[in-house]
């Protein structure tokens, strides 16, 4: 993803979380519209094709809701695991091979925000601490993380996805 690309899609989540009312209990649909208007008031300024902001729409509400650029691997079928080593490296294994993700986390900060939602479904607390966890998401994946100062070079994360067969 290209470093503009990144900085609109931050600067549209950031503008969008800054107009919700996070005091009070937001469903999808009402978080999906907030999105919306964002990215139509963005697009007032700059041209964004309709492909585009209906790809943005989705990054933002994965990112607000779900596990960010994890998502879409998360959501494919044909993925059975997904290694994260780091914000920069995401590998995952397809078909018995193992790739090499183009997509990255833009920060540490966002995979750490990642890996609290993960570790928070299950009530699974993962700090310095306690630096690993072992748990499960709700399709029944599971989930290994380890944190620095266990982890040697940034937070490792480990997802085995099962076939739904």
């Amino acid at each position: 993803m290209s470093e503009v690309r990144e900085k609109m899609r931050e600067d549209i989540r950031r503008r969008t979380l800054e107009r919700m009312d996070l005091s009070e209990e937001l469903t999808d649909d009402r978080i999906r519209a907030e999105i919306e208007e964002e990215i139509l008031a963005y697009g007032r300024e700059h041209f964004l094709p309709l492909e585009e902001k209906l790809r943005l729409k989705n990054e933002i509400f994965y990112g607000i809701r779900g596990f960010d650029i994890l998502e879409e691997l998360l959501t494919d079928p044909s993925v059975t695991e997904i290694m994260i080593n780091g914000p920069q490296n995401i590998f995952y294994e397809k078909g018995g091979k193992l790739y090499l993700w183009e997509k990255r986390f833009s920060s540490e900060e966002r995979l750490r925000d990642v890996i609290q939602k993960m570790a928070a479904v299950a009530n699974r607390v993962v700090n310095e601490a306690d630096p690993i966890a072992d748990t499960r998401l709700p399709d029944g994946s599971r989930v290994n993380i380890v944190l620095p100062p266990a982890a040697l070079d940034g937070p490792a994360v480990t997802i085995r996805k099962f076939s739904r067969v």
